[in-house]
C-alpha cells in the first residue's frame, strides 16, 4: 500500500494505491481530487472517484474483458501480438520455462487530455483515458480505453478510436510492456513517462542468460523518463536508474513532483533478491530541475 499527498505550489491530491508492484490479476487506482487540475496520475474537472479493476472483469459499464473485446472488434492487424504462443517457450529450461501466459492489459495510469488540439480532446471535460499496462510477449506498446461521464454521474468505459473510427487497442508506448507510470506536470504542460527500458527482446527464449527473469522483452533493471505533450509522441529525458545487472531490477516505479524536482520510489533488488522480479529493496531517487530536460 502506498498513500501519498502532494502540496505545496500544486493543488492537494490524495492518492491511494493498492496492488503497487503487482503483477496485474487485480490492481485498483483510487483517487479523488478537488481541483481543476493535478499531476498525479488524474487531471480532473471536478471532484471524480474512480475505481478501476484491471486484468479482471470488474471495469465500469460497456468495456469487457480484454478477450471479449478483441472478439467484438477483431483481431488485431500485423503486430505480432501475442508475439509468443502460450505456455513454455523454452521448456527445458529448470526455472519457470520462460512462460507465456495470454495477452492482456492490466496496471492502469488515468489521463486527461486537456490540448483543444488533440484529437481526443472532449471539450465537455468529461472523459479520461485510461493507459495500460500492454502484455503481448512484444515491447513498448500500451493498451488504451477511455471513460466518459454522463450527465448523471454514471461512467462508461470503451476503446478509443482513430479519427476513421478504427478502434485502437495499442499506442506507442516506451516501456509499455511493464508496469509505467504517467504524470502530467501542471506547470510545463507535459506528461511524463516513467517505464522500463528493453534492450534486448529478440533473444530467443532458450538462448538467455540465467540471470534473466522470465521472456526476451521482460528486462527490468533500466529506469528511463520520458516527455510528451500527447502520451503518444514520447521523447527521451534520460536514465532514472540503472542497475547494472539483469537480476536487479529497477522497475514497477511510482514518481511526484516537488517545486523544481521529481520524485521516484522503485521496487528494486541487489545481489540478494531472488529474481529481477522478486525484489528486496525499495529505492528513493531525484531527477533536480527535471523539467530542464525539455528539449
Amino acid at each position: 500500500l502506498f498513500i501519498g499527498r502532494v502540496v505545496g505550489g500544486m493543488p492537494t491530491l490524495e492518492v491511494a494505491l493498492a496492488g503497487l508492484g503487482c503483477c496485474g490479476q487485480v490492481f485498483m487506482l483510487i483517487c479523488e481530487t478537488r481541483m481543476a487540475e493535478a499531476s498525479l496520475h488524474a487531471c480532473v474537472s471536478s471532484e471524480v472517484r474512480f475505481a478501476l479493476r484491471c486484468g479482471c472483469q470488474r471495469l465500469p459499464a460497456c468495456l469487457g474483458h480484454f478477450d471479449d473485446e478483441v472478439e467484438r472488434h477483431g483481431k488485431t492487424h500485423m503486430l505480432g501480438a501475442p508475439f509468443f504462443a502460450n505456455g513454455p517457450t523454452a521448456p527445458d529450461d529448470k526455472g519457470d520455462r520462460r512462460w507465456m501466459h495470454p495477452i492482456g492489459w492490466l496496471e492502469t495510469n488515468v489521463v486527461q487530455f486537456l490540448d483543444e488540439n488533440h484529437a481526443w480532446h472532449d471539450p465537455s471535460g468529461r472523459t479520461f483515458h485510461l493507459l495500460m499496462r500492454a502484455h503481448t510477449g512484444t515491447t513498448n506498446l500500451a493498451c488504451l480505453a477511455k471513460v466518459v461521464e454522463a450527465e448523471d454521474g454514471s461512467m462508461t468505459t470503451m476503446l478509443e478510436t482513430a479519427p476513421t473510427g478504427e478502434p485502437m487497442l495499442y499506442l506507442p508506448m516506451p516501456g509499455g510492456q511493464m508496469k509505467f507510470f504517467v504524470l502530467r506536470d501542471a506547470v510545463g504542460g507535459l506528461f511524463w513517462l516513467l517505464s522500463t527500458q528493453a534492450t534486448d527482446s529478440m533473444t530467443k527464449p532458450e538462448l538467455l542468460p540465467p540471470n534473466r527473469f522470465n521472456l526476451p522483452n521482460n528486462e527490468r533493471h533500466r529506469l528511463t523518463l520520458h516527455f510528451s505533450t500527447n502520451c503518444v509522441d514520447w521523447c527521451f529525458a534520460g536514465t532514472v536508474a540503472n542497475s547494472g545487472d539483469y537480476g536487479q531490477g529497477r522497475h514497477y516505479a511510482a514518481m511526484c513532483i516537488d517545486a523544481d524536482d521529481l520524485h521516484v520510489v522503485s521496487r528494486s533488488g541487489d545481489e540478494r533478491a531472488k529474481s529481477a522480479h522478486d525484489g528486496n529493496l525499495i529505492t528513493f531517487h531525484t531527477v533536480r530541475g527535471f523539467r530542464g530536460l525539455v528539449y
